[in-house]
């Protein structure tokens, strides 16, 4: 980003260039940036730029839940600490390996719950330098994470957007990012180019297993199941590539809290377990994770 221009101008500049890429939530209507700072559609729909560098694409009041800005500060810290590098150099490979666009174009990057942005920058990073252009959407139902990612990773398209009502053309992504989230296949479908995947990640059985235990002992909860998740992914797509990640990364008191901040598990355990948690700490944790490839065609 031109350091030497206000923020703001330099994400007019980027919304302008690429609002062809999107459709009015409320009309589908085209968009088109419009002064002082507003993305708006041919009907006058406005929805205006905000200064930190995103744009809120929401048409209603949506709850997000306890996804606040606490919780992405935590995550956006415990990415930046190196936490998840080993899943994402993996992600990047079965990118590389699997996407179709070599380069004549720009790849087009969307992350479908891309949270505070940390992933798809990454993603968007390596992949520019590896002499790809890269066109990263990142859009997410909480305004908190979005926020968050605006401030933390300039030259990304942020949008606070519901999945749901996709504010995105049809047949216009080379690949599709859904890490970690709730998935909506059908507007994937929709949304991908011919040829497009979809790289889906979701947790593997031993997932986070030291502070499932640590948390809740012998009961259900210690224990997790993805089976639902993968079988609905290969109904939907025909499935192109399978990886399993899994490592131990050693877990500092400084990292342990951020986990504790960022975690859902966290949710439905006690104060009194979150604190035994604390005081007895975990030297490491088990990443352990799987990456879905898939393409809509047959």
């Amino acid at each position: 980003m031109d350091k030497s221009r206000k923020k703001i101008d330099v994400v007019k500049d980027l919304f302008a260039k690429h609002s062809h890429l999107f459709a009015c939530p409320i009309c589908n209507a085209n968009m088109y940036m419009t002064e002082p700072a507003i993305f708006q559609c041919y009907n006058r729909h406005n929805f205006d730029l905000a200064r930190q560098g995103y744009v809120n694409l929401l048409t209603g009041r949506v709850k997000a839940g306890k996804y606040d800005r606490q919780l992405f500060a935590a995550r956006l810290a415990l990415n930046q600490s190196g936490f998840f590098s080993p899943l994402l150099a993996a992600l990047y490979a079965s990118v590389v390996a699997h996407s179709s666009q070599q380069g004549a174009h720009p790849l087009r990057l969307l992350d479908a719950g891309c949270g505070e942005g940390s992933h798809l920058a990454h993603l968007a990073a390596a992949l520019d330098s590896n002499s790809l252009e890269v066109v990263a959407v990142g859009l997410d139902l909480a305004k908190d994470g979005i926020r968050l990612a605006a401030a933390s990773y300039p030259g990304v398209l942020w949008c606070v957007a519901d999945l749901a009502r996709c504010p995105l053309r049809a047949n216009q992504w080379d690949v599709i990012l859904n890490i970690f989230s709730p998935a909506n296949y059908a507007e994937f479908r929709r949304l991908l180019k011919p040829h497009g995947i979809v790289v889906k990640v979701i947790p593997g059985p031993h997932y986070l297993q030291e502070l499932r235990s640590a948390l809740f002992g012998d009961t259900a909860k210690a224990t997790y199941k993805n089976d639902g998740s993968r079988q609905q992914f290969a109904q939907q797509f025909t499935l192109l590539g399978e990886e399993r990640v899994n490592y131990q990364w050693e877990m500092l008191p400084s990292s342990l809290e951020l986990l504790l901040q960022m975690t859902p598990l966290a949710w439905s355990a006690g104060e009194a377990a979150l604190e035994a948690v604390r005081q007895r700490g975990l030297p490491q944790i088990t990443v352990d994770a799987r990456i879905l490839v898939g393409t809509a065609e047959n």
